[in-house]
């Protein structure tokens, strides 16, 4: 034990190291190294379920993983998929008929119960393929330059996806928004086209915008933002209903049950009702209120009174005044009573437009957006359309018409005045054929209009849709191939001869109010009661006869058809 070893230290040998170990040091590295080896041998060459859970940060809490998630199509309020999506501040989206009740009740976030106004919100642009034909549209606009993208077959139909990329959105997509714009595309789109390269402008419309101005909707690294349990509506119990009581408290009931159950609880109330007075015979009873006036009935629901009982009981300057009078309606209630009627009718309006080249036929969506479908109908029934030129034609984007001054600058509505753009969230400029408002701005449609060529939905939101082609497929084609100038004006004129109504609900409606304000409630009009041709005008009168449109307006007929046959195949 006292020996030294000569080459190099080891346990119990402090001396210097020399060229070469001691055998006894040497024989024990060497068993050392040999155990190391069969040691990494027997080790598995992937990471073990325990590795991943315990060392490399797989295991998650089960409660946590388990909670759900809100889609990045649905409302985070109503958690339904929205129709008219708005965005706050921070990339919550809400559908409009949701966010705006909430914030006049509640007037803070949904989700993080910050305070929040309407001014804050962002209206988006969801672009769906609808079409699924591989191609969608771009451009600025009926009046700007068009763009041509080519989408992936393998893009599926029907979903939303980055008008850019035309990669279709999941719950891994990392989705941002343009505030100025509020189109909606793939974070991978924005950051490599517009942030990297420094162009801080639209994709689609090219509208600069800032750094600041990208909201984000989606990011799958953080999916804690979109847990339905850390809401603030759904931790305070915030609703902008109150909630319902009794056997149908959770269950959904449409129009026709609700009105089935009103009436069978009607004689119930009708008897508490009687019950009440007659424990109370102290209680007035309210004094009838003034019906009179020459308005029909269906206005009277959404009539006020004239406020003068009100003002002659707080001020000393109006006369005293013991009973209410109801107010006279409006021009704009009633029109908006019409349309609803209109809309409630369901029925389209079919046109045709005798061209140069053929005639292009056209269903008008009346039942959807009822004023601009009216404005083109009625231009159609005065002639306003006869003579007038397709002014416009860019091949692969649209065929702009309906000026008579044909230049483009000209022609007014029905009104002799610009109305408001009418947007409906199931129409879209997807597919050949999309009839369309052209305007210089919102709300300045007139009498020009104009037919696409191909999808393009960046005009959703900006020109109002009214209608589709449903027969002349070879006209449009012919349109589309006019030579143009360098303007984009046809250098081979293609100009509307005529035009032709052959089913108006308008009339229709009309009719039905003028004879129930004539014939006595319960009966039914007459056959002279049909009048004339449903189209009207001299245009409208050719193809159908009075007795055509009676039963038109009282056989029920299937979808898509009329006393011209199948409309679908014209």
């Amino acid at each position: 034990s006292s020996a030294r070893c000569p080459r190099r230290p080891c346990e119990g040998h402090p001396d210097p190291p020399s060229a070469a170990p001691c055998p006894a040091h040497g024989a024990r590295l060497r068993a050392k190294s040999s155990a190391m080896v069969k040691s990494h041998s027997k080790a598995p060459m992937y990471i073990t379920a325990s590795e991943w859970a315990t060392e490399w940060g797989g295991k998650k809490d089960r409660a946590a993983s388990e909670e759900r998630r809100l889609p990045f199509d649905c409302c985070a309020i109503s958690f339904a998929p929205f129709e008219h999506p708005m965005a706050a501040p921070d990339g919550a989206v809400f559908d409009i008929t949701n966010i705006v009740p909430f914030l006049k009740k509640f007037k803070c976030h949904p989700l993080t119960g910050e305070p929040l106004s309407a001014k804050e919100l962002v209206r988006l642009t969801f672009h769906k393929n609808q079409d699924g034909a591989g191609r969608s549209g771009g451009g600025r606009g009926a009046e700007g330059a068009h763009r041509r993208r080519v989408m992936p077959a393998a893009c599926p139909a029907g979903k939303y996806h980055c008008p850019v990329l035309h990669k279709a959105f999941n719950e891994f997509s990392h989705i941002v928004a343009i505030r100025p714009t509020g189109h909606v595309y793939s974070k991978d789109a924005v950051q490599q086209l517009c942030l990297k390269a420094g162009n801080l402008r639209d994709l689609l419309t090219e509208e600069p915008f800032k750094k600041e101005d990208v909201l984000v909707i989606q990011d799958p690294a953080a999916p804690e933002k979109r847990r339905i349990g850390s809401f603030a509506h759904v931790r305070r119990g915030l609703r902008t209903e109150p909630a319902a009581t009794g056997p149908q408290a959770d269950v959904r009931l449409g129009a026709a049950a609700q009105r089935v159950l009103e009436q069978v609880e009607g004689p119930k109330g009708r008897a508490g009702a009687a019950s009440g007075s007659a424990s109370n015979p102290g209680a007035g009873a309210a004094p009838p209120r003034d019906t009179s006036g020459a308005v029909p009935d269906s206005f009277t629901q959404m009539r006020g009174t004239t406020h003068h009982c009100a003002a002659g009981f707080t001020s000393t300057s109006f006369a005293p005044v013991t009973s209410n009078a109801l107010a006279p309606v409006s021009a704009a209630e009633a029109e908006a009573a019409r349309y609803r009627r209109i809309k409630a009718l369901g029925k389209k309006a079919y046109v045709r437009l005798t061209t140069s080249l053929g005639a292009l036929n056209f269903e008008i969506h009346a039942d959807v957006v009822p004023k601009t479908s009216e404005n083109f109908v009625g231009l159609c029934k005065k002639g306003s359309y006869d003579g007038t030129p397709f002014h416009r034609v860019i091949k692969n984007f649209m065929a702009q018409g309906g000026d008579p001054e044909g230049t483009g600058k000209g022609g007014s509505s029905l009104w002799g005045k610009p109305f408001k753009d009418e947007f409906a969230s199931r129409l879209s400029h997807t597919g050949r054929g999309i009839l369309s408002m052209a305007n210089s701005g919102p709300n300045t449609n007139g009498s020009q209009f104009f037919v696409t060529f191909k999808s393009c939905t960046h005009l959703d939101g900006k020109h109002a849709i009214f209608g589709r082609l449903v027969g002349g497929a070879a006209v449009l084609d012919a349109i589309e191939g006019l030579p143009t100038d360098r303007d984009d004006r046809p250098t081979r004129e293609c100009r509307i001869l005529g035009a032709q109504v052959f089913a108006d609900p308008f009339e229709e409606v009309d009719k039905e109010e003028r004879e129930a304000g004539k014939a006595p409630a319960g009966t039914s009009a007459g056959p002279g009661a049909a009048g004339g041709a449903q189209g009207g005008g001299s245009r409208g009168r050719e193809g159908a006869d009075g007795g055509d449109a009676k039963r038109q307006r009282t056989a029920p007929a299937a979808a898509g058809r009329s006393q011209f046959g199948s409309l679908s195949g014209w």
